[in-house]
């Protein structure tokens, strides 16, 4: 028999204060809905089902407390508040309808749910696998429509979670914590969760939040975001699964004592759950699940589908639709490929086999030059890659090569796919993909996936022994790793030189498993592949080229190396005893730049696709006033301050970005850097002088500085030992201002500046440290201020903040979601993207800064990036127009060239 659940635990209960609202009779009026019945009470206030007279439909009416209705601050925060709530539309979230004011009362009408809520159904013990399973992913969908749109729930709990007679879960109150907070615990720009009580709630008579499900940083009163819904989140699992609250006391100060002092046991739990668990309910919010859509693919189990996804009503790209096979010699090569696997126990000898070539096409649409990604599996049956979706190039698919069908992988929010960082386990069972948070091994059967390490890769190898090697994080220095079973840490076993900024990727591991191959990068220099020992260092240098392919001795043939070079895929006999290359160098396929291979199937691609963009001014409503020259590769763009001159980071003339200059009034375009490295974020001086920019010094990106008339070098403004991205530079010409990754972070970024005053010795001073990330910071054009984003509050945000001292105060000016900010000349607004939307916020600056409410000016044709170097758009020295990349046409990846039974090409 299931254990009576405690009431006394359940803190969010109504307590009588002065002057509180009377009961309301069935029949009575509040504006044009007539109250039929009590339903409860809570912390919002007593709970009504309510007729809307208006639209014939039945409502929830939430009385709010009277205290509202005598503090004109907080009521009209509580308003914004709410209509940011009101914008959720998700099918497993309460609607949020509006305000209404009638007599004196204020109420909130809501979306009527009906059916029981979760509390009511665990009071009958604990919730079968299957069905358990259904309504934790809705609630999963229902936290990332929220946290996408930077709302936290702060007080998800059973009682908030309404289960519909259908299976349809919603999830009630979303973000009503935060709207009832008081305006003083707001203003610092991130959000506290009363944990009991606090005087200002205390003076309203009421306490929020439900003790049991508080994350540790909620109950012991820290700042919360988004992981405290996902430690909320895994405890209700738990007590889904369990029939039992996680924490309980006689109390509430002993629950919260459990809460912040006691380990989560997940023991008694099925073991599929419990990776979601372990990753959920991390006490150090560092170290939690970042990213609720991610939950559902850490269980290990294929029981996660639900009504809503089932019904294709949830958000998201989530669609089933399958880019097929097509034309004869797709289909012959499907029939040589099963006939191959057949025969392959009985011979094998290439040569007697046909060798047919094929195409796989991928989507119009893929994400950016690096979501190109593919492999195939071991056995050769199976080809994954991005593409696969015919509106969603973000997709990462599975296609059963013999048979034509054709899987989707669970999305990735965290999604960050690179060139090839795409491999497979030696049974074909498993595949690892790169994302944001690090590596993630995913079942390919099921779809569920589980996080092999916190690190982020450049081609991976995994041996039958369940070692596996990844190469060095994409654009940072560092070596090849190992992971042994069962570990988490991957160590470092070659050790690249950081002073001529080496790199080490793309590993592949050799018969023995204790040799293995890698490619070796420096700037300006051609890559090599090497040999190198798991014990660590590196024993040979073979050949120029990158990602190698090792080929074993089959009957009637011996080893081969396979590798990309200047031409193409390249092959040469290979004695893996010696480790020495022999007779002469074949192509295989010509102008490869991209490869994948099994034994029999052979996968390549040309260079990856990369979007052309074009700069187009529109006005203040959205209209297009006309384009800045022709569609090119441009990564970023600057327009100086006295609008004459745009500069621009272009790959037009090769595989590295350059800086170009174009004169507004002529249409001259000049160009501006040369060499290898790449060139990103560029940033005019003042008085346009010079160009500041980000580019590769010692292997890392660091600010560096060039005359804009075109003479003299390209000086870095600094050495240093880690990643900057620069990102504006003072209007008095004394500041440069950049984002720079923290120290053993590949993600996380703080903001520092460097002097360029005369006679400074321009060492990196930090501006704003601090533990979330901020990025695409601004100086106010007097120099007093910094605008930057930042995700502290759970999503990204955009904040104001003194200079050159941070500390003397900070503001929020968005609100719903911010990037890429940028001020009027004049001082007088403050530009952000929220989305697509381009909002305009009317700020002052003197005598301290002070800002408005945000408004929209128009939805914009442009991806703007939350990212350390994005410079996508510019404000016009009139304010009134905007410079902006957008689109010059979608390119389509190229397709990926199969071919079946390769080998025998090596023998011609």
């Amino acid at each position: 028999m299931a254990r009576p659940r405690s009431r006394a635990l359940t803190i969010c209960r109504l307590i009588p204060y002065n002057h509180a609202i009377l009961p309301l009779a069935p029949n009575a009026r509040l504006g044009v809905y007539e109250v039929i019945a009590a339903i409860g009470e809570g912390g919002m206030g007593q709970v009504y089902r309510a007729r809307d007279t208006r639209l014939n439909r039945d409502v929830a009416l939430k009385i709010l407390p009277e205290a509202f209705a005598t503090d004109a601050d907080r009521l009209a925060r509580f308003t914004r508040e709410a209509q940011t709530l009101a914008a959720l539309n998700h099918p497993n979230i309460a609607h949020l309808h509006g305000l209404e004011e009638s007599g004196g009362m204020r109420a909130l009408v809501m979306e009527l749910v009906e059916g029981e809520d979760l509390a009511q159904r665990l009071a009958r013990g604990a919730v079968p696998l299957d069905e358990a399973l259904s309504i934790a992913a809705q609630i999963a969908f229902a936290l990332e429509a929220a946290h996408e749109q930077g709302i936290v729930h702060r007080d998800l709990k059973p009682a908030n979670i309404k289960v519909r007679p259908d299976g349809t879960v919603k999830v009630l109150d979303f973000g009503l914590a935060k709207a009832m907070e008081p305006p003083r615990v707001a203003s610092g720009g991130v959000t506290m969760s009363p944990t009991i009580t606090s005087p200002a709630m205390t003076q309203a008579g009421i306490i929020l939040g439900t003790a049991a499900y508080m994350a540790p940083e909620q109950a012991s009163g820290k700042p919360v975001d988004k992981r405290a819904d996902i430690w909320a989140f895994g405890v209700v699992l738990w007590e889904m699964l369990t029939g039992r609250q996680m924490f309980e006391g006689e109390t509430t100060a002993h629950v919260l004592a459990a809460i912040l002092t006691r380990e989560p046991d997940v023991s008694a739990v099925p073991a599929d759950v419990r990776p979601l668990l372990v990753r959920c309910l991390e006490r150090d919010p560092r170290k939690r699940l970042r990213d609720i859509g991610d939950a559902m693919s850490l269980v290990q189990s294929p029981l996660i589908s639900s009504p809503a996804v089932e019904a294709g009503t949830s958000a998201g790209p989530r669609s089933r639709r399958w880019l097929s096979l097509g034309g004869w010699a797709v289909a012959a090569g499907i029939a040589v490929l099963a006939a191959a696997a057949a025969w392959r126990p009985v011979t094998n000898v290439e040569s007697e086999r046909p060798t047919v070539r094929f195409q796989i096409e991928r989507a119009p649409d893929i994400y950016n030059q690096t979501t190109t990604a593919f492999a195939v599996s071991p056995d050769g049956l199976m080809l994954a890659y991005y593409g696969g979706g015919q509106a969603d190039g973000n997709t990462l698919v599975v296609r059963t090569l013999a048979t034509g069908e054709v899987r989707k992988m669970p999305a990735a929010s965290t999604f960050s796919a690179q060139a090839n960082s795409l491999f497979w386990s030696p049974d074909s069972r498993q595949l690892v993909r790169s994302m944001s948070s690090g590596a993630q091994v995913l079942d390919v059967a099921t779809g569920s996936g589980r996080l092999l390490c916190e690190c982020r890769f450049t081609g991976g190898s995994w041996n039958r022994d369940g070692t596996v090697l990844l190469g060095g994080a994409p654009n940072f220095r560092g070596g090849i790793r190992r992971l042994t079973a069962g570990d988490r840490a991957p160590v470092a076993i070659t050790k690249p030189d950081a002073s001529r900024g080496e790199e080490d990727r793309w590993p592949v591991l050799l018969q023995g498993g204790r040799r293995f191959l890698f490619t070796r990068s420096v700037p300006g220099i051609a890559d090599t592949i090497q040999v190198g020992t798991l014990d660590g260092g590196v024993s040979k240098r073979l050949v120029e080229g990158s990602r190698s392919i090792f080929v074993p001795a089959s009957a009637g043939r011996g080893s081969y190396l396979l590798w990309i070079g200047s031409s193409g895929l390249m092959a040469q006999a290979f004695d893996p005893d010696g480790m020495d290359l022999t007779g002469p160098i074949g192509t295989v396929a010509a102008g490869a730049a991209s490869v994948s291979a099994s034994d029999n199937v052979l996968a390549t691609s040309t260079a990856g696709v990369r979007p052309r963009t074009i700069p187009t001014w529109f006005d203040r409503k959205g209209t297009v006033l006309g384009n800045v020259g022709e569609g090119s590769l441009i990564e970023g763009l600057a327009l100086s301050y006295d609008g004459r001159t745009l500069a621009v980071s272009d790959v037009s003339t090769g595989q590295s970005a350059d800086i170009w200059l174009r004169d507004l009034a002529s249409g001259a375009r000049t160009r501006a850097t040369f060499g290898p490295e790449n060139k990103s974020t560029p940033v005019w001086s003042a008085n346009a002088a010079r160009v500041f920019f980000s580019a590769r010094h010692n292997g890392l990106s660091v600010p560096y500085e060039k005359l804009s008339d075109g003479t003299g070098g390209e000086t870095p403004l600094f050495t240093w030992d880690r990643q900057a991205y620069v990102n504006d530079a003072s209007r008095d010409g004394r500041w440069v201002i950049f984002s720079s990754l923290k120290p053993d972070s590949m993600t996380d970024n703080d903001l520092w500046v460097v002097s360029m005053a005369s006679g400074s010795d321009r060492k990196p001073a930090p501006y704003l440290v601090a533990p979330a990330k901020q990025q695409q910071a601004q100086f106010s054009p007097d120099g007093r201020f910094v605008a930057y984003g930042s995700d502290q509050s759970g999503t990204w945000e955009i904040f104001v903040q003194p200079f050159p001292n941070a500390a003397d105060g900070k503001w929020m000016v968005s609100n719903g979601g911010g990037a890429e900010p940028r001020w009027s000349q004049d001082g007088k607004e403050l530009f952000y993207f929220s989305g697509q939307t381009l909002m305009a916020v009317p700020v002052n600056l003197r005598p301290t800064f002070s800002s408005g409410a945000p408004a929209p000016l128009f939805n914009a044709p442009v991806q703007v990036g939350y990212t350390n170097d994005s410079h996508r758009w510019q404000v016009a020295p009139d304010g009134r127009r905007f410079l902006l990349l957008t689109d010059a046409g979608k390119d389509q990846a190229p397709p990926l060239d199969l071919i079946v039974n390769w080998p025998a090409l090596l023998k011609k």
